[in-house]
Parts: structure tokens; C-alpha cells; sequence
């Protein structure tokens, strides 16, 4: 049986804008995470896709303005043909709270209702009742944290479990002070007690971390905080910390503040921009490595598959390639709008309405060889690392592509460039006209769309 190289997750209604929806992807030991931002998305489900090949969507709802309205739509919905609910609210704040609930809040907190899935109806909407003060909460994957806005109980971390329409608080730890700090689309919680101690929770509204420090800490209120790729970061008054998952365990490191992470790689380094330079911090040696001078308003994006070590910075000048073992980068260049992204042994650059794919090669030197380069109806990805990338097409579904079994599906005629690690300009000739999806081409690459419904 052949292997799907490409695995779709297509949803029946217009929920996801292709040009207008972000895409980030939080990397764990176990899964890639899933994480969309539109101008028109509230709240979308948990979206994963597993190491082994297996992507997943559960059934807790898309919330979605359209037109003078707040609608809710989810993949039970999808199996039956229902059209959307409409929510009765103009304005409201939406957290998923499992795989199957989302609680609907008014903006100044107070939880409003629950959206719940249903078998036999796809969703419903059900009205809380008896509680007036406004709670802050913190999703963090498939557990989230509550903070009370009253001042009574705003020294404790609680625990929301929900149960039909009963919603029950259990309390997670208490705070000899606790600090809510936001930054962009991340809020944090730090909880600091009396032994010095200090618990930080990091959330974008629908995945997190939690972790601790074991020693008195200062943070600003303005600190910078964020999750990218495989770590959550906050800005400590004098140093910055790094969060990220091995092994099943949460770790932490420190280092100089002005270094702001990208990811943590496999040779236990850490990529990221310390003022006009992308730099590489080992962290056994202690030391920085700057790797190219670039301004970040000349940057269209970064792609790091930090399983292998490998970068890719897209920038006005052209797209550099970064070998962060052997400290060596490759640069081609375009004066056109490109987007990259690397993963494994490959790299996909989007240039408008076209797609190329390179195989590389690393080692002493840098090799490139462009294996495809076509037609696409692609608007924009976001690299996994180990040879997948997950994007979103034209008509906005998500797909997950592995490129580790594309070569046997491309006639080509192979042609290997072989660089010095320097600053040198690439240029390839094409080798197919093949593309992948429905796209244009002669040969169709094996797919499978999946509407995940975890209920069934």
C-alpha cells in the first residue's frame, strides 16, 4: 500500500481564510501543535499531528465572526451536513476547555456559556448560571488554569473541570503573590511563595506550559514572553528562560536576556536573534556565535527543524540556508518575495503561485538539489522537522506533507550543486513539473483527507 504523502484536514464550511490566518507550530516530544490566528478566527479545536504519521483534530468548536455575527462549527457538524450555530453575543471572548467544550465569556470575563459537541446534534450552546465574578483563563493543551479577578481569592491557581453545565474549581496551588503578565497573543501567570520559589505558566490561549524556578525572581510587567517552536520564553529582569519538553519532562535554562530564542536544537544550542544578528548560543561553551547581520524588518520568516539543526531565514536579499553543526549557510538569492521552510533532508520555497523543493545534503560543504519546481495552490506552511511540513492551500485546508517519500513520485534528472560553507549565490535549473495536491502535473501523489471526529 502506498504511503500517503500527503494527508488533508478539510472541513465543509469556509472557516479558515488561506491569506488571512496565520500558522505557528509548537513542537513537544510527542506531537507538532497546531496553532491558527485569523482575523476573523476566535477559537479553533486542538489540531496535532503525531511523529508516527497520524493527524488529529478534536471536536471542540471553530468560533468564527461572519458578517454581524459569532458562529460555532465543528467536525461532528461536518459528518452530519448541520450548518453552523449561531452564538447569541456580539462580543465574547472563547477558551477550549477539552477535546469536546469551549466556555464563551464577556469581555470583562464572566463565563457566559458552554459549547459543547453532541453526537446527534453536532453543538450546543448552554447558559451558566451563578457566577459573577470575572475568571482569567489559561489554556495549556488539554488542562487549563483559573485566576479569580475578584480580591478575594486572587492569590490562588485554580483548576476548571467542567461537567454538562456544572463547573467546578479546584484549587491548584496557592501564591504568596501572583503576577498576570501579557505580551501580543501570550498571557502568563507567575506564582511566586514563600520559600522563594517560583511557578510560571506560559499560554497562547490554547496550548502552554507550566513550569518551575528554584530561586527568587524578578519580572517586569512590560517582559516579553512567547511560545515558538519547541520552547516558551520569558524575560527574567536580568536573564531570559527557556522552557521546553524531554523525554516526558519539563526543563528550563537561563542565559543573557539580549538573546531572543527561536528554538532549542539537538547539539544543545540555542538559535535565536540578539539585536541585528541571528545568532547560536552553545550552551555547554557559554558562548555566542554570530552567525549573519540582518534587520528583522527585512525578514519574511524563519524555519527551523531543530531535530536536525537546520535554519532558513527569508529575507528581502534572498534565502540563506544555515548548517548549525558545521556553523556554514548557503545564501540564494531573489529579489522577490519568498517564503522557505526546511525540514529533514529538504527545503519548499513559495514564490506566489509556484512551489520548488530542494533536497539537501550536509556536510563539509552545503548541497542543494532542486527536485521539483511547478504550480501551487499553497498560500503559506510551517515546517515540523523530520522531513514533514504542514500548510494551507488555497481553498484553506491543512494539509501534512511528508517529503521523505516524494522522490520516488518525481521523474527527474537529478543535478547536485556542490558549495563551499560561504556566502555564495545558487542558482539551479528546473528538474520536474510536478506538484503536490490536486495541483497541476502528471502524476498524482497519494493523499487522504480525514475529517477526525473524536466523539465516533
Amino acid at each position: 500500500m502506498a504511503k500517503d504523502i500527503i494527508q488533508l484536514l478539510e472541513l465543509r464550511k469556509d472557516i479558515i481564510d488561506p491569506y488571512k490566518t496565520s500558522m505557528h507550530i509548537y513542537l513537544t516530544d510527542r506531537v507538532a501543535l497546531l496553532r491558527l490566528r485569523g482575523t476573523y478566527l476566535i477559537s479553533h479545536p486542538f489540531i496535532a499531528y503525531s511523529y508516527n504519521g497520524f493527524p488529529f483534530i478534536s471536536s471542540a468548536p471553530f468560533v468564527y465572526r461572519y458578517r454581524d455575527s459569532i458562529n460555532a462549527y465543528n467536525t461532528v457538524m461536518d459528518q452530519y451536513a448541520l450548518d453552523p450555530l449561531r452564538i447569541d453575543y456580539s462580543d465574547c471572548r472563547v477558551y477550549p476547555l477539552n477535546i469536546s467544550s469551549a466556555i464563551v465569556t464577556n469581555f470583562d470575563n464572566i463565563p457566559l456559556s458552554i459549547i459543547s459537541s453532541s453526537i446527534d446534534r453536532g453543538l450546543e450552546v448552554k447558559p451558566i448560571d451563578g457566577i459573577a465574578t470575572g475568571v482569567d483563563v489559561y489554556p495549556i493543551g488539554f488542562e487549563n488554569r483559573v485566576v479569580f479577578l475578584d480580591g478575594n481569592r486572587n492569590q490562588k491557581i485554580y483548576k476548571m473541570v467542567v461537567k454538562d453545565t456544572d463547573i467546578e474549581f479546584i484549587e491548584h496551588c496557592y501564591c504568596d503573590s501572583l503576577s498576570a503578565l501579557r505580551h501580543n497573543h501570550y498571557k502568563a501567570l507567575v506564582c511566586f511563595n514563600s520559600n522563594t520559589e517560583a511557578s510560571v505558566l506560559i499560554s497562547d490561549g490554547l496550548y502552554g506550559i507550566e513550569f518551575p524556578l528554584d530561586r527568587d525572581i524578578s519580572i517586569s510587567s512590560n517582559a516579553i514572553l512567547y511560545l515558538y517552536s519547541n520552547i516558551a520564553y520569558i524575560e527574567l529582569s536580568n536573564n531570559g528562560v527557556i522552557a521546553y519538553y524531554k523525554n516526558g519532562l519539563c526543563n528550563t535554562i537561563e542565559f543573557n536576556r539580549h538573546l531572543k530564542p527561536l528554538a532549542l536544537l539537538s547539539n544543545n544550542s540555542i538559535l535565536g536573534f540578539a539585536k541585528n544578528f541571528l545568532t547560536l548560543y552553545s550552551i555547554d561553551e557559554e558562548r555566542e556565535f554570530s552567525l549573519i547581520s540582518t534587520r528583522l524588518e527585512d525578514v519574511y520568516n524563519v524555519s527551523v527543524d531543530p531535530h536536525r539543526n537546520l535554519a532558513l531565514l527569508s529575507t528581502s536579499k534572498g534565502i540563506y540556508i544555515f548548517d548549525l553543526d558545521n556553523l556554514s549557510f548557503v545564501m540564494i538569492p531573489s529579489s522577490r518575495r519568498v517564503l522557505g521552510y526546511i525540514s529533514g533532508d529538504y527545503m519548499v520555497l513559495l514564490r506566489g503561485d509556484s512551489i520548488e523543493i530542494y533536497f539537501i545534503e550536509m556536510g563539509s560543504s552545503i548541497h542543494l538539489e532542486r527536485i521539483l519546481s511547478s504550480h501551487s495552490y499553497i498560500a503559506r506552511c510551517s515546517s515540523i522537522g523530520k522531513g514533514i511540513i504542514t500548510c494551507i492551500d488555497r481553498i484553506g485546508r491543512i494539509a501534512f506533507i511528508d517529503l521523505r517519500y516524494i522522490d520516488r513520485y518525481i521523474d527527474r534528472h537529478p543535478h547536485l550543486l556542490r558549495d563551499v560553507p560561504t556566502n555564495v549565490s545558487v542558482t539551479l535549473p528546473d528538474a520536474a513539473l510536478h506538484t503536490p495536491l490536486k495541483f497541476e502535473g502528471y502524476r498524482e501523489l497519494p493523499y487522504s483527507i480525514h475529517r477526525v471526529d473524536s466523539l465516533r
